[in-house]
């Protein structure tokens, strides 16, 4: 019983690192990481100011679909919570930051 061995090729070359593979600054797509929070910000009170008329017209009674007012609620809800991730994100990062010794 002989065994047919097929050699194996040469191992891939190491390419260097392109675009994508380049460390990020503090800019995505051109825009500051501020101008990012920013309007993370204003996304959230716009949406929290949503819900929060949603609920005044309910308790006036001039609400006529309240399913729409749920999901604004939990729209609403969801956008605080990325908030707060996103600010332990940060947190987190500067906590490591500091860490570090020079």
């Amino acid at each position: 019983m002989s065994m047919n061995i097929i050699p194996v090729g040469g191992a891939p070359t190491i390419q260097t690192p392109g675009p994508a593979m380049q460390p990020q600054s503090g800019m995505h797509d051109g825009v500051p990481f501020s101008s990012m929070l920013r309007d993370a910000l204003q996304h959230v009170n716009e949406t929290a100011a949503i819900a929060h008329q949603d609920s005044i017209d309910l308790a006036l009674g001039e609400i006529d679909d309240i399913g729409q007012m749920n999901v604004n609620s939990a729209r609403a809800g969801l956008a605080f919570e990325m908030l707060l991730q996103m600010r332990n994100r940060v947190l987190d990062a500067y906590q490591e930051m500091m860490r570090m010794s020079v």
